[in-house]
């Protein structure tokens, strides 16, 4: 007869709290937890028909939960979510950073996701045109309920996606042209349907660094940046009302500005509470010489004493990219970093780079003093990963230009118009202190969330769809070093119990009655070396491909609604093509 029971046995439980663990097992059935049993607890009566997947000296732990994605556009192509899935993350939360692939047509779509998240256009617009059938939220969650899931998926609505619809792409990135009356209307219907079918909240962006892609408002920033206080205040008495979650991103520009007006947004001593989360939290190194992390832990005491729920989004592992040439978010940041990514031909930025005037501008731009953003333009500090010249492999170009005399943004240049996007280079942001990123852990004043990966986007420069077990590994690594860290039972409930608590989903738990997405490690296998990050095919896509973690002898078995999802590392033939794996969780 057909099995729908499993029994995890004889492993490590955490069951997502900050209990303690223990040794026993867990009993599965119809896609719930039956039974917890302890260690020589007999099994219930009728339970001879069983899959039993042996977790001896593993741990048996809740699904991870990744709440910061970019899996708008490939759960289209490769609804498994693989790489994800098979590093043990059971739900994922799509459309943030405002973009979201709901309301606006496929063209809008595409351009304000595919510059600012670094994906092709030329592979996601064809197959947007061909797919996005849905122009409301109701159809868009009706479509994911059809849809073979591997993971679970949450979503927020963009608050690009529906300024788009509103008013199109044209006004929607106009300086000062506020939202009529009826464009609001539009926005606000929209906004509350979303929700009103589950959706966890809206995700806004007020910083201007993200640029739009395509031909027609090409390097506007992303419409949300272009809204009125009144606007965002509007949108947010719905969320409060709807007790939805905001997510944003605070104006670099003016970040006193933003950051008093998201204040003001958190106080609830009239009104309902508003959940708000921001990114990022990290210990990078632009904001080593500014008090940036302390300035971010301040604000989150002051809105704990105004009432205020509000969470950083932190990436729990060191935060590391390869980049190809200049093709990385980050020289949005440097004008004339802008202007080669304006250019959307290689041919271009060929000739662009080969200006002595460019070279000039460079050099001052990299030299300059700037306002701190996500990177702190230390180029010296970037290293040379893949390059024909195969003898500065290794280096970092602090090295080559101290050997060949020059400033090190010159020697950037000139390796830019000699090779191109066959110089290939890794950078550091941050991340890469023990002690620092073992305070972001233990969150002693409880600022931050500990999810962020980023997934599905920048995908030919990062990977961090392991980030959990990166994290796990580093715990373990930092107490053989002797530093005094929080508990592996403590850092579970960050990556599941916690999360699901604060965005009110139903999963991150290992109880009785519990959705059964849950996975077997084995705790032997987390070392250092998880930041490893290869090219392989892109799932969905033909001849593309992306860089991805493999990590293999750490995830055993993967549960997703108590399907077995992963076998020994390997993602299961039917996921993603079949359904009863993930599904659409609403928010509750």
């Amino acid at each position: 007869g057909h099995i729908s029971m499993i029994l995890l046995k004889n492993g490590r439980v955490f069951d997502g709290s900050k209990k303690p663990s223990f040794i026993g097992s867990v009993l599965v059935d119809e896609g719930k937890v039956l039974q917890v049993l302890a260690q020589n607890e007999a099994l219930p009566e009728g339970t001879e028909n069983l899959e039993v997947i042996d977790a001896t000296n593993c741990w048996i732990t809740p699904g991870f939960i990744d709440t910061h994605t970019h899996y708008d556009f490939e759960l289209l192509v490769n609804p498994a979510l693989s790489e994800s899935v098979r590093h043990g993350v059971t739900t994922v939360v799509t459309g943030s950073c405002s973009i979201s692939a709901v309301m606006a047509e496929a063209e809008d779509c595409s351009d304000i996701f595919t510059r600012v998240e670094g994906v092709p256009r030329e592979q996601v617009l064809p197959i947007l045109k061909d797919q996005k059938l849905w122009h409301r939220p109701k159809e868009y969650v009706a479509f994911l309920d059809d849809h073979p899931l591997g993971a679970n998926v949450c979503s927020y609505i963009g608050h690009s996606d529906i300024r788009i619809a509103a008013m199109g792409i044209e006004n929607s990135v106009e300086e000062d042209r506020p939202a009529t009356a009826e464009e609001m209307t539009f926005m606000k219907e929209a906004l509350q349907e979303a929700m009103d079918v589950g959706f966890l909240g809206m995700s806004s962006m007020q910083t201007d660094g993200d640029r739009l892609d395509g031909d027609r408002v090409r390097s506007k920033a992303l419409p949300s940046v272009y809204a009125s206080f009144k606007e965002y205040s509007a949108l947010n008495k719905i969320l409060r009302e709807s007790k939805g979650i905001l997510q944003t991103a605070p104006d670099v520009r003016n970040p006193l500005g933003s950051m008093l007006h998201l204040a003001w947004e958190l106080t609830s001593f009239f009104r309902r509470q508003l959940r708000i989360t921001s990114i990022v939290m990290m210990d990078g190194k632009a904001s080593r010489k500014k008090p940036l992390g302390k300035l971010q832990l301040l604000f989150s005491k002051a809105v704990r004493i105004l009432g205020g729920d509000f969470r950083w989004q932190t990436l729990p592992c060191e935060f590391h990219v390869r980049i190809q040439g200049m093709n990385f978010v980050i020289f949005e940041e440097v004008p004339s970093g802008a202007t080669y990514l304006h250019l959307s031909e290689n041919a271009d930025r060929d000739k662009l780079v080969s200006d002595p005037a460019f070279k000039k501008e460079f050099i001052k731009n990299m030299t300059e003093r700037f306002r701190p953003a996500l990177w702190n333009r230390d180029i010296g500090d970037g290293h040379v990963y893949q390059c024909p010249d195969q003898s500065i492999i290794g280096l970092s170009f602090a090295e080559i230009a101290k050997h060949r005399n020059i400033h090190v943004a010159e020697v950037f240049v000139d390796l830019l118009v000699e090779y191109g996007n066959q110089l290939i280079w890794k950078l550091v942001i941050g991340n890469e202190r023990d002690d620092a990123i073992n305070d972001l852990y233990a969150d002693r004043t409880g600022s931050n969330l500990m999810s962020f990966s980023d997934a599905g986007a920048h995908i030919q420069n990062m990977a961090n769809y392991n980030f959990p077990l990166q994290m796990l590994a580093r715990l373990k690594n930092m107490r053989k070093n002797g530093l005094e860290t929080i508990s592996d039972e403590h850092a579970i409930h960050r990556l599941s119990g916690e999360l699901a608590d604060w965005h009110g989903i139903d999963t991150g738990y290992i109880k009785k009655g519990a959705r059964a997405d849950i996975n077997v490690i084995n705790p032997e296998n987390l070392h250092h070396s998880l930041d490893s990050i290869v090219e392989a095919d892109f799932d969905g896509i033909e001849n593309f491909t992306r860089l991805v973690n493999r990590n293999d002898g750490i995830v055993n078995s993967v549960l997703i609604n108590g399907k077995v999802a992963v076998r020994d590392d390997q993602c299961v033939e039917t996921l993603g093509k079949s359904m009863g794996y993930g599904s659409f969780l609403r928010a509750s």
